[in-house]
């Protein structure tokens, strides 16, 4: 993206392209048993979602462990 909107270009005397990146979400639902983190699933297709666990323990802001005292 330029600093003032997409880039755009042309390619011909009748076509031109746009380009823009793309940025998407990802909602994960976090499972947790007997205080420790036990599984990450995507959202998936609503019904069917994906194990994402091990790419989740990767991330230092997602607790591997909560504390019940709090």
């Amino acid at each position: 993206m330029g600093p003032t909107g997409p880039r755009r270009k042309r390619t011909g005397e009748n076509s031109q392209y746009i380009a823009e990146p793309k940025f998407d979400g990802l909602s994960i639902s976090l499972q947790y048993e007997e205080w420790n983190a036990r599984a990450s699933v995507t959202r998936g297709d609503g019904t069917t979602g994906e194990d994402v666990t091990p790419n989740v323990k990767t991330i230092r802001s997602i607790p591997l462990r909560v504390d019940a005292r709090r």
